[in-house]
């Protein structure tokens, strides 16, 4: 029956779109908000505002030195829904761990497209596989998100080896929403020794990444 629901609270049935059309929004007026008046009673902002990021090159220009680029996560990989294909033969040997940087800014580096490299913050260091990609601006740095690799050794599974999460510390979050600043955090990037790979002895083939992004 189509909108029926089951005991464990899923619809069942025949996916309703355009519901707006018919039955509004989901706001006190029904209407599209551009000013918020949930928010202005909640003695918020009821418009949207936009704030400096606690750690960027402008509020905090003393670890912009040392952490010269800007930092984000959470760009998916097609084949994965978040860490759960990790478990799949064949995307776990074909998807390296990445961060990914203009090719002007690693050359700068002397970092080549491929090799080993840690990204690292004022909190922590994480070790991933460096591909260079154009389509990002000079001074940022993409580093994927939910690696762990299942075929070592659990419970762990090597899953603080290449975490994203652990470049993040926990002392900067949105005060409404309580989201974290993943995408706007400051990183440096730098070659380690081409043994000490992120989750295999050779370098990646980036050619089976086609389409995936």
């Amino acid at each position: 029956m189509p909108g029926a629901r089951s005991s464990k609270g899923i619809t069942l049935g025949e996916m309703r779109h355009r519901k707006h059309e018919t039955e509004g929004f989901p706001t006190p007026g029904g209407k599209v908000k551009l000013y918020s008046s949930v928010m202005e009673h909640l003695s918020l902002a009821p418009l949207p505002e936009c704030v400096e990021s606690p750690l960027s090159p402008v509020s905090t220009p003393d670890l912009a030195g040392r952490f010269p680029f800007i930092l984000m996560i959470g760009c998916k990989v097609k084949p994965f829904s978040t860490a759960k294909a990790a478990t799949f033969p064949n995307c776990a040997s074909s998807t390296p761990s990445l961060a990914e940087m203009h090719p002007e800014a690693a050359r700068a580096l002397g970092l080549a497209d491929g090799q080993s490299v840690v990204a690292r913050t004022p909190h922590g260091a994480q070790r991933f596989y460096l591909r260079h990609d154009e389509s990002l601006q000079p001074d940022v740095v993409h580093v994927e998100h939910a690696w762990w690799f299942a075929e070592e050794p659990g419970p762990e599974h090597s899953c603080f080896r290449s975490n994203a999460n652990l470049l993040f510390g926990h002392a900067h979050f949105d005060p409404h929403s309580g989201t974290e600043a993943l995408k706007c955090g400051l990183c440096g990037v730098e070659g380690t020794d081409p043994q000490a790979s992120a989750g295999r002895s050779d370098p990646p083939d980036f050619s089976v990444l086609a389409g995936m992004r």
